[in-house]
């Protein structure tokens, strides 16, 4: 029993050394994870601006077979579609989509950038689609 006592009085907690290397190797792992965790953020916020895109993209479709029902021709021009009643630009919840058209029969640009004030203010995407036929 007295030597359990001696033992136990000898204990009086970490080294110096002990706690230095686990603050390095908090230090470490705070180093690797922070920049990780923000680069997923981005990401996040780009693909969320690709999926606002993809929404313009299925706008466009319908508004082109809108017009086709209605005209029995196949539009050639983005002002077609925004006739039929596609909103330009259009606000898709987080993002506002916008639709640009070079020429007659050329491809149609879709943009979507985040609104600002909400959790993707900043996120930006655009696809070129041709127009339906």
């Amino acid at each position: 029993m007295n030597h359990t006592k001696r033992i136990l009085k000898n204990q009086h907690g970490f080294t110096l050394i002990e706690i230095i290397a686990v603050l390095v190797l908090l230090g470490i792992l705070a180093a690797v994870a922070v920049p990780k965790y923000v680069n997923l953020q981005a990401d996040a916020k780009n693909k969320a601006a690709e999926g606002a895109v993809a929404e313009g993209v299925s706008q466009i479709n319908q508004y082109a077979a809108k017009h086709i029902l209605a005209n029995s021709t196949v539009p050639t021009t983005l002002a077609e579609l925004v006739t039929t009643g596609l909103a330009n630009p259009y606000a898709g919840g987080d993002f506002s989509i916008a639709f640009a058209q070079a020429a007659a029969g050329d491809p149609i640009t879709v943009t979507a950038s985040g609104v600002v004030g909400t959790s993707v203010e900043g996120a930006t995407a655009s696809r070129t689609v041709p127009l339906p036929q």
